[in-house]
C-alpha cells in the first residue's frame, strides 16, 4: 500500500503544473470555504432559534430526538437485546414478511 501510494504521489508531481492542479486545488478550497460560511450562518440561525423557542425549537427537538435515539441504542446494546429481536420488530429488508401487515390494514 505505501509503494502504491509512493507511485501515484510520483504520477501527481509529475502532472502538477501539465493539468494545472493548483488551480484545481484553489477551486476546490474556495468551494469548501463557501460552503463551510453557509454552513456557519445555519449555526448562527440554529443558535437564534434556541435562544428564541427554548426546548420548543426545531433544533432542540433535534439535538433531543438523536440524543434520546443514541441513548436507547446503547441501552440495548448494553443489555445485548440487539440481536434478539422478535420477528415483528423485523422490516422487510431484514427478512420480515409484510404482506400480512398490508392484508390486515
Amino acid at each position: 500500500m505505501i509503494a502504491a501510494e509512493e507511485l501515484a504521489s510520483d504520477a501527481i508531481d509529475d502532472v502538477w503544473y501539465e493539468k494545472g492542479l493548483a488551480e484545481a486545488y484553489a477551486r476546490a478550497l474556495a468551494d469548501v470555504h463557501e460552503h463551510y460560511l453557509a454552513q456557519a450562518m445555519r449555526v448562527i440561525e440554529a443558535i437564534g432559534a434556541l435562544e428564541e423557542e427554548g426546548r420548543h425549537s426545531w433544533v432542540a427537538r433535534a439535538i433531543s430526538h438523536q440524543f434520546a435515539f443514541d441513548v436507547a441504542w446503547e441501552v440495548l446494546d448494553r443489555l445485548d437485546l440487539l440481536t434478539d429481536c422478535p420477528a415483528e420488530a423485523y422490516c422487510a429488508t431484514r427478512g420480515a414478511d409484510v404482506t400480512e401487515a398490508r392484508e390486515g390494514a
